[in-house]
């Protein structure tokens, strides 16, 4: 496992580095592009006041014709750079994906392992790990960034996400499962719009002699019309969604007054719910980019 971790280190530090240096790249562009817009003004006036005050001097026509020859010249340079980064950055969308993707699927792994050492550790071993599940996991967006994306699909829906936790931390006998029933509604909303059975039958990957499953709303979600994904990415994320919107679900036990789950178990689920709502809504967001 020890191995499997400094992979993982590799790969992410590896995309750090990339990141670092598509940022310097990024930068270079926008200098160089608010330095030609910064020099239009001189490059008008220098044609414009040559050509009214020298226009009958000799040489002047050709030296004229030759500026607005490597105005085209400059004009094509430009829209060949600018077409070769749009075409970059349709790639970079879904590079960008593939790497929230697997930082979600790290963070909500680590989290299912704690949640289910808690539940199953002795007594005289369960502070350890109910401490690691109390731990701050880094995620790569805040709270902002999530209720942004949601509020772009509907207006409400950062108000219940926000309602959610609200009620979680509030001193109401019933608070855990007002909690889970609106972080719950939150995905499910989401789910039923994003992966309706009109949009997954319209996949080129759909079988369409059966019926839209979890899992092939889920592979839609998640990964649109790609056929070519590893299918146990889809089934660890199929099995996730299930755990909170499937009728025997824990989320939906909870909601229903279950008493089953521990509040730290809750909190992790509604953790892992908003990492799967902003991996969702940002796969489409890059899409209609």
């Amino acid at each position: 496992m020890d191995a499997d971790f400094s992979r993982l280190k590799h790969e992410l530090e590896h995309l750090r580095a990339h990141g670092y240096a598509l940022q310097e790249s990024g930068q270079e562009f926008v200098k160089i592009a608010e330095s030609g817009v910064a020099n239009i003004p001189i490059y008008a006036k220098a044609y414009t006041t040559t050509r009214e005050n020298l226009s009958g001097s000799p040489g002047i026509q050709d030296s004229l014709e030759v500026f607005r020859t490597s105005g085209d010249l400059a004009i094509s340079d430009l829209h060949s750079a600018n077409q070769n980064l749009e075409a970059a950055q349709k790639n970079m969308y879904v590079s960008c994906i593939s790497a929230l993707s697997g930082l979600t699927t790290s963070n909500i792994a680590m989290q299912n392992l704690v949640d289910y050492a808690v539940k199953v550790a002795p007594t005289e071993k369960k502070a350890v790990f109910v401490e690691l599940a109390e731990a701050k996991i880094e995620r790569s967006f805040t709270h902002e960034d999530l209720d942004g994306l949601l509020g772009d699909f509907r207006k409400d829906l950062p108000k219940r996400r926000q309602g959610a936790w609200d009620a979680f931390y509030s001193s109401s006998k019933d608070a855990i499962a007002q909690a889970a029933h609106s972080m719950r509604d939150v995905l499910a909303c989401i789910i039923a719009e994003l992966g309706s059975n009109k949009h997954v039958e319209a996949c080129t990957w759909f079988d369409r002699s059966t019926k839209p499953t979890l899992s092939d709303r889920v592979h839609l979600l998640l990964y649109g019309d790609d056929g070519k994904i590893d299918p146990r990415q889809v089934a660890f994320y199929a099995s996730q969604v299930s755990e909170y919107v499937s009728e025997d679900g824990n989320l939906k036990k909870i909601a229903h007054g279950s008493q089953e789950l521990g509040r730290e178990s809750i909190r992790l689920g509604m953790q892992k719910i908003e990492e799967l709502l902003y991996l969702m809504l940002s796969r489409r967001k890059s899409k209609k980019k």
